[in-house]
Order: structure tokens, then C-alpha cells, then sequence
């Protein structure tokens, strides 16, 4: 490969002259380029970028030393191999260029080629080394500033994660801790380094910590599985941490000591913990189900079997209490053939005829209750007038109503829609709201039947009455079955306080409500609440 030499003189005798000298011996391989001025020197500089320079302008003139200065000013050419060629009256001022940084010089009067080709020589030698230390300090500092960017990736890791990084020697003493030990534990890392790792694990976990630390030593990887074990808190509570450990070998391949990355596994394990106890849950659960569920068929039997003797029973009830009632009705009968019965025998007669009703009554809430709780309740529903259905269970009740010179009124809106609706159902419902109004109510009070349509959706019915009243805390059980408010055996107003209850069912099957509002001593006034659609 040839070197480009660049020959800058003003004198064309000179520049054949060097050229001779360099052509003649075939064994250099030099690339001439000429320049007898400065401005053409300065061009292919730029644009050939020779290799070295035969500098011939005179110094005494400032034009090579012109030169000199405009290279020291290229960034790229300042190690540019230089050679002086000078005359001898400019030897001294070539000694002190050669001094600011000129390489060499040779005086023109006793240059030889011999002599030339030896300096270019020493110079092109002088660059190639130069070249090598420059490139060997380069790779140095770029070693160094590897090094220096991997320490400090290292420490911005370290400080980004969540996990503690640690190293202990072979005596298990600490002998680095990351920040994160202070975020963990509580503790300074300064407070541990050269304390023994042990004493931080809980005594339950020791030994498995210390088996594991010596698994590393004689491995030469890390260990498949982490540890796992309690770590220990500068409040004196511990924390679950896992563990992967690696052993750290010498140049000879020993083990010199042992590091470690901890992370915290407490959330972990509280999750294993409430999914174990939620299993352990779930099966006392399915435990309870089965017996729920074995209990329940029971309670299916003994209900199917309470229904039939209901049903037997109430058979059984009603045929006497029928018996009775019939014969009670013809005795009072002045034509029936028994005789004319004086006063007394009359009033007896009354009390029976009452006291079987009201056992036939107790007998039909009884069954309709039965049937209501076991969902049999059957509901044939048609579209029902709202005010036949008030006005026939008005005219029930009136001779009752009578009896005690209670007033009974009726108020119902006009144009009420008609409802779907289970009109027997319904009519027994308003039955024993009113029959339960007269029965509560003084003589000479006043009840009334109201029937309006709050909304083109409901439609509500309301038995108010001048009655007894209800106190406040007694309202929560009103609806509830065999609830008597006076629960005393002479208690003034009979009843099973089972009527409620039904009336509370019927009107809910009906996708209804059911309400009071009450005050002691001025009455009350119960409204049922019925959707208008099916």
C-alpha cells in the first residue's frame, strides 16, 4: 500500500529533485503530490488528506512558517507528520520549530536520498507508534468508563428494586446489605454489617436457612428452589422473605462467600394462608350443606306430614263442629218441633253457636296458613272490580258491625281500573281487616273502606278504624304467626294470631304490600297495596 506524500515548494527544480529521491529505490512506495504555493498546500490537505509533508517554503519569508500555523489549527492534522527541508542560513529557525512541535528538518545543501528516505522513515515509525499508544490509552479510559457506567448501573439496579441484595463470608458475618434492608426492616445497614445473618432468621426457619447456605457452598450454581423463612424486624415482628442464594469463587474456584437477593413474600403467603382457611371454610360449609340438606328433607317429610293431618284433622273437626252448629241454629228455631226454649236456654245456645264458629274460623286460618307456608297456596286470578270487590266485603261484616253500633263507610275513586287477581283471596283479606276492625273497635266507633289509585301502577285499599289503636313497639310483630300482642290467657279479644299473617302472604302472592299505621287510643288504619298490572 503506497503513502501519499504531499511536496510543498515553490521551486519546480526542488519538487523533481525530492521526487528523484524518492523514485530512487523501487522499493518505496511513495504517492507524490505537489503544491508550490501555500493556497494550494492548504486545498489538498483538505481534500487528499496526505500521510505525511515535504515542507520546502523558505522560513525567513513567514510562509512556511504561515503554513505550520494553519495546521496547528486543523484539529485532524495536528499529529500530521512534517518534515522541514530548509536552507542552511534557516537551520537555526527550523532548530526551534522542531522544538514548538515540528518533527524533523534536513537542510537542503546536504540532502541525499539515502538521508531523506531515512527520515521519512523514522517519522512514518514515530506516527505508527504514536498511533498505537494513542489507540492503547483510548481503549484504556474506554474500559475504564465501561467499568464506571457498569458500577453505576449496578447501584441504580440495587436502589430500584423491591428486593434486598446481600452478601455474607464464609464465617455467615454480613458483609454487604442494599438500601433496601432499612425499607424492609426497619434497621440501618451499617447496624448489621459484620453481625452474623443467622441471627436475623427465626429459630424455626434456622436450620433450613443454614442447610441451605451450605447446599450453595458446594454447588457451583444457584440453588434450584429458594428459601423461604421469617425475617426478623427492628419492632421485634418478622416478615416471610425469599431467598435465592450463589456461591462467589476465587480465581482457584473457592468458595470465597456467599450472596443472596431476599424478597418479600408476606402478601404471598397471607394469600395462601386465606385460600387454605377458605378452603377449610368451604368444606366446613359443604359439611353443614349436607346436614342442612339431610335436616331439610326432614323438615319436608314432617311438613307434608303435618299438612296431611291438618287436612285429616280439620275433616275430622268440622264434621261435629258442623253437627253442632246446625243443631244450635234449628233449637233456636221456634217451629222446629223442640219446643219453645225459655230466655236462659236461648242465651246458652248463643254461646255455642259463637264458640263453634270461632273453632270453625281457627280451623280454616289454621289451613290456609298450613298451605300458605308450604307454598300451596293455589291462586285462580281474573280481572276484578275493585269496588264490587269493596262492596262485597263490606255487606260481610255489617251485621257484625251492628251488633256493636259501629258506623261502616265506603269511599271509593271513581273509574278504578280493574285488577288480576284472586277475587276469594282478596275478599278474605278485606274480610279480616274489617272483621278485625270491628272486633277492636268500641261501640258507637266509625270504620271505613277507601279504595284509590295513587298512580296509574297500584291501586290501594285501606280499613281505617276508631279503635283500641297499636303501640309503636308492638307494629315489628304484628304480621308474624301465632303472635298475640296480649299474649295473656284472659286476654279480652280472642284470637291464634294467625290472621295477619295470612292476610301478609295473600297480598305478597299478589306482588303487594301490607302496611300500618297506628296510634294508641285513636285507632288505626291498614293498607294493602296492589300492582294494576298481571
Amino acid at each position: 500500500m503506497s503513502t501519499t506524500i504531499l511536496i510543498i515548494d515553490d521551486s519546480e527544480i526542488h519538487r523533481t529533485r525530492y521526487i528523484d529521491f524518492l523514485t530512487s529505490d523501487i522499493s518505496n512506495s511513495y504517492r507524490s503530490i505537489e503544491a508550490n504555493t501555500i493556497e494550494k498546500a492548504k486545498e489538498l490537505c483538505e481534500e487528499i488528506k496526505p500521510q505525511i509533508i515535504l515542507l520546502g517554503l523558505p522560513l525567513t519569508d513567514d510562509s512556511g512558517l504561515e503554513f505550520l500555523n494553519w495546521i496547528k489549527q486543523q484539529e485532524q492534522m495536528t499529529l500530521l507528520p512534517i518534515l522541514l527541508l530548509v536552507k542552511q542560513a534557516e537551520e537555526s529557525i527550523a532548530d526551534q520549530a522542531t522544538k514548538s512541535g515540528i518533527q524533523d528538518y534536513l537542510v537542503k545543501e546536504f540532502l541525499t536520498p539515502k538521508r531523506l528516505m531515512r527520515s521519512l522513515d523514522h517519522l512514518l515509525q514515530r506516527e505508527q507508534l504514536i498511533n498505537s499508544s494513542s489507540d492503547s490509552l483510548n481503549l484504556q479510559n474506554y474500559s475504564e468508563q465501561l467499568i464506571l457506567e457498569s458500577k453505576e448501573n449496578f447501584h441504580l439496579l440495587v436502589e430500584c428494586s423491591d428486593d434486598l441484595i446481600w452478601s455474607i463470608d464464609l464465617e455467615g458475618k454480613l458483609t454487604y446489605l442494599s438500601p433496601q434492608f432499612k425499607e424492609l426492616f426497619g434497621w440501618e445497614h451499617t447496624e448489621w454489617l459484620g453481625e452474623s445473618m443467622v441471627k436475623l432468621v427465626h429459630a424455626a426457619d434456622l436450620q433450613r436457612f443454614k442447610d441451605s447456605i451450605e447446599q450453595t457452598l458446594k454447588s457451583n450454581i444457584k440453588g434450584d428452589l429458594p428459601v423461604e423463612f421469617r425475617h426478623l424486624q427492628k419492632d421485634g415482628s418478622y416478615v416471610w422473605m425469599s431467598c435465592n442464594m450463589t456461591p462467589r469463587r476465587n480465581s482457584l474456584g473457592k468458595a470465597v462467600s456467599v450472596q443472596g437477593i431476599s424478597r418479600d413474600i408476606s402478601d404471598r403467603i397471607a394469600l395462601a394462608d386465606a385460600i387454605r382457611h377458605r378452603k377449610q371454610a368451604e368444606s366446613k360449609l359443604n359439611e353443614s350443606n349436607d346436614i342442612l340438606s339431610v335436616v331439610n328433607q326432614d323438615l319436608l317429610k314432617a311438613i307434608r306430614l303435618k299438612d296431611e293431618f291438618l287436612s285429616t284433622i280439620s275433616h275430622e273437626l268440622r264434621t261435629p263442629l258442623n253437627a253442632i252448629l246446625g243443631l244450635t241454629e234449628i233449637l233456636q228455631e221456634p217451629i222446629c218441633g223442640y219446643g219453645i226454649l225459655n230466655d236462659e236456654q236461648m242465651q246458652a245456645l248463643k254461646i255455642i253457636e259463637s264458640s263453634g264458629e270461632h273453632l270453625l274460623e281457627l280451623i280454616e286460618n289454621i289451613l290456609d296458613f298450613s298451605k300458605i307456608e308450604v307454598g300451596n297456596l293455589e291462586l285462580h286470578q281474573t280481572s276484578t272490580s275493585i269496588a264490587k270487590l269493596c262492596q262485597a266485603s263490606l255487606d260481610f261484616v255489617k251485621y257484625q258491625a251492628l251488633n256493636k253500633n259501629i258506623q261502616l263507610k265506603l269511599n271509593i275513586n271513581d273509574n278504578l281500573p280493574e285488577i288480576f287477581l284472586d277475587e276469594r283471596r282478596m275478599r278474605q283479606v278485606l274480610i279480616h281487616l274489617l272483621n278485625n276492625a270491628i272486633k277492636f273497635t268500641p261501640k258507637s266507633g266509625q270504620i271505613a273502606l277507601t279504595a284509590n289509585a295513587p298512580n296509574k301502577s297500584w291501586v290501594r285499599i285501606s280499613v281505617w278504624d276508631t279503635g283500641i289503636g297499636i303501640a309503636p313497639e308492638s307494629l315489628d310483630k304484628l304480621f308474624l304467626p301465632f303472635v298475640q300482642l296480649d299474649g295473656n290467657l284472659n286476654r279480652q279479644y280472642e284470637g291464634a294470631g294467625l290472621g295477619l299473617a295470612i292476610v301478609k302472604q295473600i297480598v305478597e302472592s299478589h306482588g303487594g304490600k301490607v302496611s300500618v299505621n297506628s296510634k294508641v287510643g285513636l285507632g288505626s288504619c291498614f293498607t294493602v297495596e296492589l300492582p294494576v298490572g298481571r
